[in-house]
């Protein structure tokens, strides 16, 4: 999917059960996530000009990956630091 200069790759895997990210800038890879392993859900979400997606891990103690497809192209996931758990 492409939104101006940006653009987003997602592929789900159903049988490994993983997920996978690339996001992109004038053809330029900016950020890769893969492997997202252990998922409980995928949520699209579609309100009021915003789309995007929601993956939710089994382990409550992962926050949830959001990617906004619509107005714009964007990725958030808070993660903890290593060794924080």
């Amino acid at each position: 999917m492409c939104r101006g200069p940006h653009e987003v790759l997602f592929s789900l895997d159903p049988i490994a059960g993983e997920a996978y990210i690339t996001l992109y800038a004038d053809g330029q890879q900016l950020a890769s996530v893969g492997r997202l392993q252990r998922l409980e859900t995928l949520r699209i979400i579609r309100l009021d000009g915003y789309e995007g997606l929601e993956l939710r891990f089994i382990d409550a103690r992962f926050d949830p990956v959001s990617l906004e497809t619509k107005p714009g192209i964007r990725l958030s996931w808070d993660v903890i630091s290593l060794g924080a758990w």
